[in-house]
């Protein structure tokens, strides 16, 4: 009798044979069929990490892969299986590293950061030189700026901060080159000639807009790149209060698409309480002049 065989006689009489012999085909087709509940999902995953063997782990990853992908923690639960049958192989067994690697193309894996795939890919490579690890283009772990450090606050407010090296006035091709394909793009976003890209982050979920303009009979890869969103989550580290506290006092208030929005140079900054509590911070290309008012007016900026 092993302390293990307490908890594996809570599970049904017809699941604890399999459980116990880390059969994960049948484990797998007993929930499937049956149906069973969250709790008893949980209690096989717990049984996994207490056996702690390569193949009580493929049991577990499996059981949350395919079986019941479906909770809320199935994904965590099955990369977090995964990667402890890598450690268990003592990151020697390059099929089951592969294996892990080829979840960075499933889209219920982003919330996994791509950090730990590139330090699975370093296992590989030392053991296959030539390895390349493919993860998708157009997912990144997006790095916002620091918009309570005052160097970065200072440099937003003028000309010269610009994001991941791209400046204002390049093309959206020469934006691209930088930084790569967009998880999604957005044409004549409200206006013509106006396109509007999409960055979303695989692990944090940030987001980055960049807003190109042209005119008619233009390529869209050589509209101009004119401004920029950055979509931050409210926490304590950025709140309203610690915001203004480094930003100071605004040369403008106003509405920004009905939310609360401030101008310092050349940021417009919206809190939206109303959207989960986020906000974002727009940067454009132009300051006070006659192009910035046109800028602003195109966002129902209105003071007041």
């Amino acid at each position: 009798m092993k302390s293990i065989d307490i908890v594996i006689n809570k599970l049904p009489k017809d699941l604890r044979q399999y459980v116990a012999d880390c059969d994960a085909n049948e484990v797998m087709g007993y929930f499937m069929e049956e149906e069973a509940d969250t709790e008893l999902a949980y209690l096989v995953s717990n049984i996994a990490t207490h056996m702690d063997t390569v193949e009580a782990h493929i049991m577990g990853e499996s059981l949350f892969d395919i079986a019941v992908n479906w909770l809320d923690q199935s994904y965590y639960l099955a990369a977090f299986h995964g990667f402890r049958i890598l450690e268990l192989q003592e990151f020697k067994d390059v099929a089951s590293m592969k294996a892990f690697i080829g979840n960075a193309e499933h889209p219920d894996y982003d919330i996994i950061p791509n950090a730990l795939f590139r330090f699975v890919a370093e296992k590989i490579k030392a053991i296959e030189p030539n390895y390349k690890l493919q993860i998708p283009d157009n997912v990144y772990e997006i790095e916002l700026p620091d918009i309570l450090d005052k160097k970065v606050m200072k440099a937003m407010k003028g000309k010269t901060y610009g994001f991941k090296d791209t400046k204002f006035g390049i093309t959206r091709k020469e934006f691209e080159a930088i930084f790569g394909e967009p998880t999604e793009a957005l044409i004549n976003m409200g206006e013509k000639y106006v396109t509007a890209l999409y960055y979303r982050s695989r692990y944090n979920n940030t987001i980055i807009s960049p807003f190109f303009k042209g005119a008619k009979g233009m390529d869209e890869q050589d509209y101009v790149f004119t401004d920029i969103n950055y979509y931050y989550e409210m926490h304590e580290n950025i709140s309203m209060k610690a915001f203004m506290k480094v930003w100071g006092k605004p040369e403008q208030k106003g509405i920004a698409l009905g939310n609360k929005s401030y101008r310092y140079g050349n940021v417009n900054v919206s809190f939206d309480k109303d959207w989960e509590g986020k906000f974002y911070v727009k940067q454009v290309w132009f300051g006070n002049d006659e192009s910035a008012q046109k800028e602003r007016e195109r966002f129902d900026f209105e003071v007041h």
